[in-house]
């Protein structure tokens, strides 16, 4: 149901009712009040089928539950998806009050994304990792936080691991023809899952003193194990060798998952031109750097050089660990943005599961999360059994500009500050509903602003780090766009990034990989662009009122929601977001 996100705010003063105030203030209040039973209906339904998102996002009454992802519960979640849109559908939004009609917009675009990825994209059908995951993360949610004491939690790790056979039954049961790469990349990550799951859990929990409930973990570990063993048996002698599926979305599929999830309903080619445009500024931009610090060498060169600083594998967390309070005082003493916490994240290792497309992540706790506030900013180790060639390759993506690049991403004024903001927000739809654009966004769009702002004393080593990530994003931006859409190659896609982004084989790989699943990794150049055109309007806007601290705090009170709804709620007014 394609519309333009929030029109209906502009066509609703419009038809605001004419009468007796009183009379308008007590149906507004009626229709809030329905308006939030509705949302308290839609997520007990949506935590119902994703129990370990509730246990993310701070709701702990299922903790000890895992989703049901045979095909009937699976066709029981696209009803009930089709029932909640057509019930906001009937909803209209000159009945409700201004935040309502803000929430209903996102709600309508947040359900039909849901819709999307269950009857058109089908990743239940298509992707192998989509079960690997959903048991993965829904067992570390209770590792890796302590909201509630520790025998609590075993408790529902072993009712969660009771569930694994039955989720890897499902997903042999459901998977059809997906792509041979995503297959390979499954078994990866069902190893990595089985390691966690029989070394790492069982250690998270060796202080718990109750034999029985140890003895139920042994029990429910070995069950799990072996389902694994039988699930990787299944990937590597079954699926794999009937798997020729195609991973692209297609034109419409994609501008469709666009226009729900981020809000932009622009042509492909329209975007394509502005990717373009983002990466030659880029690319101008790093030759000028790369003669700043070896006049005449070229970037290849000199990144080739300055790749080869990097810390040891063995100090990599502690390095980054120590760059945090750096940022954050210089972003307080520089009047970046607001910080309602001093808090630092604690940088640590990815978990197994979640290595094969990741360096660099952060998990923070859920808005509603009110128990457990530890942060973690992830980075992805090499493993030890690698060659040394691979381990240096890997490596060579943690070089010193890198690093502090990464921790701007992940952390300050990234990521990390955008969490210590969320609850702020002023709505249960706001804390929930995120586009991507905004979160990659604001993070990537953090990487250039603060070196302007004079982090770093104008250092080039820092600007070349930041100058080469805005080409692996403008890159992504493209092969994306160009993979799904308009038929460009896995080994075309490489090379792109080996050319343009300066990385090397190992690396353009993993990124042309991460393509194939993830096809709207443009969100990191899409939100940054959006960003700072909202920026330049909001500051003609406010005028000699406009600060940049004031820019920021006033974007980060408003949630994550799609760039277009934040320019309306800070502009009052519609307007392209590129």
């Amino acid at each position: 149901m394609p519309r333009a996100l929030l029109a209906v705010l502009l066509l609703s003063a419009a038809c605001a009712t004419v009468g007796d105030p009183a009379l308008q203030d007590s149906k507004l209040a009626y229709t809030d009040r329905v308006f939030q039973r509705f949302i308290d209906r839609y997520y007990q339904g949506y935590f119902d089928f994703r129990p370990g998102e509730a246990t993310d996002d701070g709701f702990h009454d299922r903790d000890g539950k895992m989703p049901d992802l045979s095909r009937g519960a699976i066709s029981h979640e696209v009803l009930r998806l089709r029932a909640a849109l057509a019930e906001l559908d009937g909803m209209s939004p000159a009945d409700l009050t201004d935040a309502d009609r803000v929430d209903r917009e996102l709600l309508l675009s947040s359900i039909q994304a849901e819709l999307l990825d269950l009857t058109e994209i089908r990743s239940w059908e298509r992707q192998p990792s989509y079960y690997n995951d959903r048991v993965a993360w829904s067992i570390f949610g209770l590792v890796k936080r302590d909201f509630a004491p520790l025998a609590d939690r075993l408790a529902d790790v072993v009712s969660r691991e009771r569930a694994v056979p039955a989720i890897l039954a499902d997903a042999e049961a459901n998977l059809k023809n997906p792509p041979k790469l995503w297959v390979d990349i499954a078994q990866e990550d069902a190893e990595g899952t089985l390691s966690f799951l029989t070394q790492d859990v069982p250690a998270a929990f060796a202080k718990v003193d109750d034999a029985g409930l140890q003895a139920q973990l042994r029990d429910a570990t070995d069950r799990a194990a072996e389902a694994y063993r039988g699930y990787l048996d299944f990937l590597k002698n079954d699926l794999a060798a009937r798997a020729d599926g195609d991973f692209r979305l297609g034109e419409d599929v994609y501008r469709k998952k666009l226009l729900y999830e981020e809000g932009i309903d622009l042509p492909i080619d329209r975007l394509i031109e502005i990717g373009e445009g983002e990466l030659a500024r880029q690319q101008a931009n790093i030759v000028s750097t790369a003669n700043q610090i070896e006049p005449g060498a070229g970037p290849a060169a000199v990144l080739a050089k300055l790749t080869k600083d990097h810390p040891a594998a063995d100090q990599l967390l502690a390095q980054t660990q120590a760059l945090l309070a750096s940022l954050r005082d210089f972003c307080e003493q520089h009047h970046i943005v607001g910080l309602p916490s001093q808090q630092l994240p604690t940088v640590a290792e990815t978990p197994p599961f979640a290595r094969a497309f990741t360096f660099a992540s952060m998990d923070t706790p859920g808005p509603f999360e009110t128990k457990a506030t530890e942060a973690y900013f992830y980075e992805t180790l090499p493993e030890k059994s690698w060659p040394a060639q691979r381990i240096e390759e890997h490596l060579e993506a943690y070089w010193r500009g890198d690093i502090a690049n990464t921790a701007i991403h992940e952390a300050y004024p990234g990521h990390y500050v955008q969490f210590l903001w969320l609850p702020k927000s002023p709505t249960k739809v706001r804390k929930l509903v995120a586009a991507n654009s905004f979160i990659e966004g604001w993070a990537h769009y953090g990487e250039e602003m603060l070196l302007e702002e004079g982090y770093g004393g104008n250092d080039p080593k820092l600007w070349i780090s930041e100058e080469q990530w805005g080409l692996v994003r403008a890159c992504r931006y493209l092969v994306g766009l160009r993979m799904h859409t308009r038929g460009m190659t896995l080994d075309e896609a490489v090379a792109f990034f080996e050319k343009n982004a300066y990385l090397n084989h190992a690396n353009a790989l993993r990124e042309a990989q991460r393509g194939t699943a993830d096809p709207t990794y443009l969100v990191y150049t899409l939100g940054k662009l959006e960003i700072l055109k909202l920026r330049h309007d909001y500051q003609e806007k406010l005028g000699a009122a406009y600060t940049l601290e004031g820019f920021h705090d006033a974007l980060l009170s408003l949630g994550y929601p799609p760039i277009p709804v934040a320019r309306e709620l800070l502009l009052g007014e519609v307007g392209q977001p590129l």
